[in-house]
């Protein structure tokens, strides 16, 4: 694959980059007492970016043969030519030092090695287990799902790398049912491991515990409505901080001017106690040690102390804006160029119990995981708890359902008043990130306790 640079250095290209992947996946469906779905997909190709006087040309292919990959390069020239001379703002590269690396997950028990039988049997145990945990759980649904690949990175520039990363999780959705009531609670986890990760994990309890929750919400009341202070779980916690704050931070809004942060650096825009960062080489969330452009990803400092310190940047971002590239660019597969995108998106733990967190709340809400939710370039978001619980007097309460959290994330981020020391780091296999591609993100976050957001409920 090296001579599709060196050809691409003959042909007038600034610099020339090249991503070969070998990717195969796995995910398997089990509905209440069945095995329902079982796909097996693998899939390969490379693509070629040039950079041809300050213009982008991407291609890729699904042949690796070599007249194929030539072709590849003769195209994505082809197509940074014909965009020259409409393209009014050139692009420039940040300075980087070459990488030679590998890079694998060392499995103690290889997904490859796996019979498919035992995978099923994860599925099937989670959905069998949580459906006859009680009569009223009607449906369920458990997923098995891994995540394999072999890839190599180089660029004109002298950067190789090869990476073998080992992806897999597994998911179950409980739903519950009494007379008109219908309840749902989803729970899920994942690694970057190997097979072991099904070991460590005890599928019974795990499928009990989210059966438990769905039937447990249907005894639960409909939150009040109003400003309340709040606590929020570490997933909850997580989930927010990335959709809300995390891609306000992704430097392609910044210098495209549709983020809210633009021209904030050095500004104080969250509370003292707030210092949040980006961390792709955390090995319980999203692993990333390389972005796609071959930049080492470790640890980005975005808030310290409250004071907004950095974005999130690729080599063309940290350019345009004179700084240094952060490996915060990231592709879905060989066949789309890389955007700038986050990885572990976290919020650093600070000493209270949870206990501590609620004793001094007289009347409030503690929200827990996630169901949906958004942010918006402007700072607004919405986000639905999967239940919750009233506070009264620093205890926990009464069981609610249907809590929704609204707000501006740059207003809110002041409203932290105590963050706990329980951090947890966390990715899902099923989920990750929409942002024209999808990527694995993931987050780590303690319990946090705003001292006022906007509920969404059905009584003042």
């Amino acid at each position: 694959m090296l001579y599709v640079l060196d050809e691409s250095l003959k042909k007038e290209v600034q610099y020339a980059d090249i991503r070969v992947q070998d990717l195969s996946s796995v995910v398997i469906e089990a509905r209440d007492e069945k095995v329902e779905t079982v796909r097996d997909r693998t899939f390969a190709g490379a693509g070629v970016r040039v950079l041809v006087d300050g213009v982008w040309g991407y291609s890729s292919t699904s042949v690796l043969t070599k007249s194929s990959l030539m072709k590849t390069l003769t195209n994505a020239i082809k197509l940074a030519k014909a965009r020259v001379k409409r393209v009014k703002k050139k692009v420039k590269l940040a300075a980087v030092k070459t990488v030679e690396d590998s890079v694998a997950v060392r499995p103690k028990e290889s997904i490859l090695d796996m019979p498919l039988e035992e995978k099923m049997d994860v599925a099937l145990t989670l959905s069998k287990t949580a459906k006859s945990y009680d009569k009223r759980v009607v449906s369920t649904l458990g997923s098995y799902g891994e995540l394999f690949c072999k890839a190599i990175m180089a660029t004109t520039e002298g950067t190789y790398i090869e990476l073998e990363p080992m992806f897999l999780g597994a998911m179950l959705s409980a739903t519950a049912k009494e007379g008109e009531i219908l309840q749902v609670w989803t729970d899920q986890f994942s690694a970057f491991k190997g097979f072991e990760l099904m070991g460590e994990t005890d599928l019974n309890r795990f499928a009990e515990d989210t059966a438990k929750k769905a039937v447990d919400l249907l005894r639960a009341e409909g939150p009040p409505a109003g400003s309340f202070p709040t606590v929020t779980d570490q997933v909850l916690t997580g989930v927010m901080l990335h959709e809300s704050f995390g891609h306000l931070s992704e430097a392609d809004l910044i210098v495209s001017g549709f983020s809210v942060l633009k021209g904030c650096l050095g500004e104080k825009i969250a509370s003292d106690i707030v210092t949040t960062f980006d961390d792709g080489s955390l090995a319980e969330g999203a692993w990333v040690r390389y972005d796609d452009e071959g930049v080492p990803k470790e640890r980005t400092n975005l808030i310290v102390n409250g004071v907004l310190k950095s974005f999130l940047h690729s080599r063309e971002t940290a350019a345009e804006l004179d700084t240094v590239p952060t490996g915060n660019a990231r592709a879905q597969d060989f066949e789309n160029m890389p955007l700038v995108r986050q990885t572990n998106t976290c919020i650093e733990p600070r000493g209270y119990t949870f206990d501590e967190l609620i004793e001094d709340v007289d009347y409030g809400v503690y929200a827990m995981d996630m169901r949906g939710g958004q942010g918006s370039p402007d700072g607004t978001f919405y986000f639905a708890a999967q239940g919750a619980y009233l506070i009264e007097h620093g205890k926990l309460t009464k069981l609610l359902r249907d809590v929704s959290l609204s707000g501006n994330i740059l207003a809110s981020l002041k409203k932290i008043d105590a963050i706990g020391k329980d951090f947890k780091v966390e990715t899902n296999f099923f989920g990750g990130c929409g942002k024209d591609q999808r990527a694995t993100v993931g987050f780590g976050a303690p319990h946090l306790r705003f001292t006022e957001i906007t509920v969404g409920g059905v009584k003042k």
